[in-house]
């Protein structure tokens, strides 16, 4: 946990590409998304689906603009928690929060970080979520959300690029 962590406070900021896989109880198709996500250290971050259409989420942990063919528009409350649990993921702030989630750590081929919520609000959303951590680089490279409703989305991270400079305008 310790490496995580100390990982987590060297990263200044991360590109990567992502595999996002949604299988839902309703649905008999899985649903693939692919895409790309920065992250600019301590709090920014853009979440950018490019298939099978184009949607970006960006900003920091107050402050999500949801933008599509449609415009852009302030994120939902539901979608900016999303959004703050997956950057609490990236630097290493989960591990942390104990107020909305429990963790138990696993050692293996990766490093498997389960993760139960503990408050309602995060209750209502998530059953549980798997957070499978290189032992290289100690960054995520598949994440496992388990939706209350029962649907499971996947997400698998390539291509990462560590520490680079991003311009700010990616955030807006």
């Amino acid at each position: 946990m310790q490496s995580i962590k100390k990982a987590s406070r060297e990263l200044t900021s991360l590109q990567t590409d992502f595999v996002q896989e949604k299988q839902s109880v309703i649905f008999s198709e899985i649903v693939k998304s692919t895409g790309k996500m920065y992250y600019q250290s301590p709090s920014s971050l853009r979440w950018e689906y490019k298939t099978p259409s184009q949607m970006i989420l960006a900003g920091n942990a107050q402050n999500i603009i949801l933008k599509n063919e449609h415009g852009s528009t302030m994120a939902p409350k539901m979608v900016k928690d999303l959004v703050k649990m997956m950057l609490n993921m990236v630097n290493g702030q989960s591990l942390a929060d104990t107020v909305n989630f429990s963790a138990k750590y696993y050692q293996g081929t990766h490093i498997l970080v389960q993760l139960s919520p503990k408050s309602k609000r995060m209750k209502d959303m998530y059953k549980s979520v798997e957070v499978y951590i290189g032992k290289k680089d100690f960054l995520a490279e598949k994440v496992v959300l388990y939706e209350a409703n029962g649907d499971i989305t996947t997400i698998r991270f390539s291509n990462k690029t560590v520490n680079l400079v991003l311009k700010k305008d990616l955030f807006q």
